[in-house]
């Protein structure tokens, strides 16, 4: 990979390094760096035939192929429509990461850092407060130097533990902006301690049901 790269060229190539062979998108301007990245990449793209279906396909994907299934979709519009297939992800505890585009982040709500301010540039809302009720982790990318970092969490909190989806919106000058990829820093999960005390207490609770039940029924 060339040292001075697009942020979006730089999620593409992130992605395909992670395995991933298809997307399922939706173009629209306020992905428009995202869509050119993402074809140039050589990764198979399906375009969806609205946001809604997009998270289901990425799903679908995830559980067939036992990896993180990726949607993309556009500002607004484009990033609200996708709830009803990002519910459908969370619920089924399946690991998928939506990336969303927006507007120039100096357009943005979340910008303003007004409480009373439902939208400020065309065709933009804040998705991340609306998405993370249904994600495991949700962010939006305000510096084009946090992209590894983010997209390294994000694929970690997608897998780890209880599988579920992740939110990334990326601001339209954020797209297009170019870095370095040496400049950038990498997300370290923090290392966890397993309570085999917990584990064994578990079990023996799991040993004295069944013990006791007369039909237990698995399921």
């Amino acid at each position: 990979m060339q040292e001075n790269i697009r942020v979006a060229d730089f999620i593409a190539s992130f992605l395909k390094k992670k395995g991933i062979k298809n997307i399922f998108m939706l173009t629209g301007y306020g992905a428009m760096y995202l869509n050119d990245a993402i074809k140039l990449s050589g990764i198979k793209y399906y375009a969806t035939r609205n946001e809604a279906t997009a998270p289901i396909m990425a799903e679908s994907y995830a559980r067939l192929k036992n990896k993180v299934g990726v949607a993309c979709v556009t500002a607004g519009p484009g990033a609200t429509n996708a709830l009803p297939g990002l519910a459908e992800a969370y619920v089924d505890s399946a690991p998928i990461m939506v990336i969303s585009g927006q507007v120039d982040y100096k357009q943005t709500t979340h910008s303003t850092k007004l409480k009373n301010i439902r939208t400020f540039g065309t065709a933009e809302i804040n998705i991340i407060p609306i998405v993370k009720p249904l994600t495991k982790y949700a962010e939006i990318i305000k510096n084009p130097k946090d992209v590894k970092y983010i997209l390294e969490k994000a694929f970690f909190y997608a897998k780890s533990g209880r599988p579920g989806p992740v939110w990334i919106d990326i601001p339209l000058d954020v797209q297009k902006k170019e870095i370095n990829i040496k400049n950038l820093k990498s997300f370290k999960p923090a290392k966890r301690k397993l309570s085999l005390h917990n584990t064994y207490r578990d079990i023996n609770k799991i040993i004295y049901f069944l013990k006791k039940s007369k039909q237990p029924l698995f399921i």
